[in-house]
């Protein structure tokens, strides 16, 4: 597979990317920008070669470059928000709720790690659900206490 260069933006960085990522969006290993890939620039094999391209009297210097990683996925956090709301507080649903759309959102985008979207899914979905149990129980609640105090007052 043929690899690429592309710069962060913010930091300068050089991240080693694969030549079909044009058009698509890298996270900065270093600073975390979130940039998108428009050129790629020829990735030297090794440091030597691209010295020597450059100056072919230098001695070889050693140069890092960082693959550009996607964020690692928070499923099992998601879920594990979404089952203590059910059983210990509402709250917890609704940081399951926040942290599942934007893990989602991120898959989307390609910066974060797709292996853990049905897990997120799953946990958004039984989040979501508490949230409108919950609210539904609550507005119940409120109807039986107006209704309540409107029938005390009328007899």
């Amino acid at each position: 597979m043929t690899h690429g260069e592309v710069v962060c933006p913010r930091c300068n960085n050089r991240l080693k990317v694969p030549a079909s990522s044009g058009g698509k969006q890298a996270v900065c290993a270093v600073c975390q920008t979130v940039f998108g890939i428009s050129q790629l620039q020829p990735h030297a094999d090794n440091a030597h070669d691209q010295a020597s391209r450059t100056n072919p009297f230098s001695a070889p210097q050693i140069q890092a470059t960082t693959m550009s990683h996607v964020a690692s996925h928070r499923a099992g956090f998601v879920l594990a928000f979404s089952l203590l709301g059910w059983f210990f507080c509402p709250v917890f649903s609704i940081a399951a709720w926040l942290m599942g759309r934007g893990d989602l959102r991120q898959m989307d985008r390609g910066v974060m790690d797709e292996s853990g979207r049905t897990v997120t899914q799953v946990g958004t979905i039984v989040a979501i659900v508490h949230c409108v149990v919950t609210a539904l129980g609550l507005a119940a609640m409120l109807l039986f206490l107006i209704f309540g105090a409107v029938a005390s007052v009328s007899m």
